[in-house]
């Protein structure tokens, strides 16, 4: 298992982040991933690494939509 993308994340070929990023505007989009990023960088869980390894996946995603946005 992955804890950084886990399966529960995907729903068929794609996972929530792409599901976000086809079927809303692009604002909600960064709006979504900031506020995900956001939880898991304030969250007080056991394992504090993977939650910041969390943080920065989506904020990797985030960086590969807004690349998108300015083609």
């Amino acid at each position: 298992m992955n804890p950084i993308q886990p399966e529960h994340y995907n729903k068929g070929e794609i996972d929530l982040y792409e599901s976000a990023y086809r079927t809303r505007p692009f604002n909600e989009t960064r709006a979504i991933l900031e506020f995900v990023a956001e939880r898991y960088m304030k969250r007080d869980k056991i394992n504090r690494l993977e939650d910041l390894d969390k943080a920065i996946y989506t904020l990797q995603r985030l960086r590969e939509y807004e690349e998108k946005a300015h083609e």
